[in-house]
């Protein structure tokens, strides 16, 4: 066995890159620590980038919102938000959260 194969095995697990082997780590400890260990995780209705409205058919997806500052809740001050790579959300999306959008 070349010492490439090795390597591979040894610290990559199988991955070509270590880029692909930290990201699927990243999913991994997202999936199964921070969405199930969290407080701050809310399954809350979010929107597509270009619709305006929640409906009944809006998605639900799991949200990791965080405080900025240490304000009420219920101000407006801003938060940053942690959802899946995977799911489709981007600046223009809209989620209704603590009864209000």
């Amino acid at each position: 066995m070349d010492l490439h194969k090795r390597y591979k095995r040894r610290v990559l697990h199988g991955t070509n890159t270590l880029r692909e082997k930290e990201t699927l780590e990243l999913r991994w400890y997202f999936e199964n620590v921070t969405l199930k260990t969290m407080p701050s995780v809310n399954h809350i209705q979010i929107t597509d980038p270009e619709e305006f409205t929640v409906t009944e058919n809006t998605k639900f997806c799991d949200v990791v919102l965080e405080d900025i500052t240490n304000n009420d809740k219920k101000a407006l001050d801003e938060k940053n938000m942690y959802t899946r790579i995977d799911e489709n959300v981007d600046v223009g999306c809209y989620l209704f959260f603590d009864n209000s959008f």
